[in-house]
Formats: structure tokens, C-alpha cells, sequence
């Protein structure tokens, strides 16, 4: 089963290191080589700002910009709107979709695009979204499901880094 030979890649790429923007890159690369999900992106909310900021992006071309620089409000775009309805999006096609404001410039608007929300503890705290190679309604579900699942990966990660961080912080001013 292709889903979970790439669910199995995922968890190593995971576990392997503790640099979160590399580990995020090395999610969407094992969506993109073997998950059948290009162009996937990661945001996290920032808690200041209220903003959502890519923290990792499955394209060459958009890591000439600085990442942090690429951010989306609540309800702006389809990432945006997973803030607001906090469920899984799925748009068949990019081209007929209003809501997808194409940031980025890298999407192929013929084809569909998923977006689904990341948790931390029962928390909204991001959005993975992909572009599928498949445009068949029920591969497009089975597709959502699956990121679904890589999403909750994520969001238990994205908690073990954040807690380092502030625990190094903790550490630091304990000085």
C-alpha cells in the first residue's frame, strides 16, 4: 500500500531531526516522491500576529524568498478559511475556485488542491496543504484522508519542538 509505505517514511523523516523547518521539508518531499501530493505547504499560526507563515514549501523556485515573508490571515485564501472553519478543504479545481489566491505562484490551476488543518493538543495551529495528481472524487477524499493523517503527525512534532524551544529559553534565563 502506497499510503502507508509513504505514512512509514513520514514518521522516520519525523523522528530524524530537530530542526523543524528541515523535518517539515522532509515531510513534503515524501509527499511529493511518494504520497502523490506535490507543491505541499506548511504555516503555523503565529500567537503575536494572529497570522498563519510558511514554514516549509515543496518547490525550489519559492526558496529564493524568505519564507516568513509568505503569510495568510484568517480567511484569506483557502488557507486562510481553514483557520475560520477548522476542517479539511478539498477544491476540485484551483482554476473555478474564487477563495485560492495563488501566493506562491507554483500550483498547476487545472488540478485540485487539498488543505487541512494541523492540531497541537486539541489547538488550531496551521495548515498542510497539497496539490494532488489525481482529479477522481473519491481518490481526492481518500487523498484528504491520508493528509489528514500526516497532519496529526505534524502536529505532534511541531509540540515537541515548540516545548524544546521554550525549554532551552527556560534554561537560558534560569542563568
Amino acid at each position: 500500500n502506497v499510503e502507508l509505505d509513504t505514512l512509514f517514511n513520514v514518521s522516520q523523516v519525523l523522528a530524524q531531526s530537530h530542526d523543524l523547518q528541515k523535518t517539515l521539508s522532509g515531510v513534503l518531499q515524501e509527499l511529493h516522491d511518494r504520497g502523490g501530493l506535490t507543491k505541499g505547504i506548511v504555516t503555523l499560526l503565529n500567537p503575536e500576529s494572529g497570522d498563519l507563515i510558511l514554514q516549509a514549501v515543496h518547490n525550489d523556485t519559492v526558496q529564493d524568498r524568505r519564507l516568513e515573508e509568505i503569510r495568510y490571515k484568517v480567511g484569506e485564501g483557502i488557507v486562510g478559511h481553514i483557520l475560520e472553519v477548522d476542517q479539511t478543504v478539498i477544491v476540485q479545481s484551483i482554476a473555478n475556485e474564487p477563495r485560492f489566491v495563488g501566493r506562491l505562484g507554483v500550483y498547476d490551476r487545472d488540478l485540485p488542491f487539498i488543505a487541512t488543518p494541523i492540531h497541537m493538543g486539541g489547538r488550531l495551529i496551521g495548515v498542510l496543504g497539497a496539490q494532488p495528481t489525481v482529479r477522481t472524487p473519491d481518490l481526492l477524499e481518500e487523498r484528504a484522508r491520508f493528509l489528514e493523517m500526516v497532519a496529526n503527525l505534524v502536529g505532534q512534532v511541531v509540540r515537541l519542538s515548540w516545548s524544546m524551544a521554550e525549554e532551552r529559553r527556560r534554561l537560558v534565563c534560569d542563568r
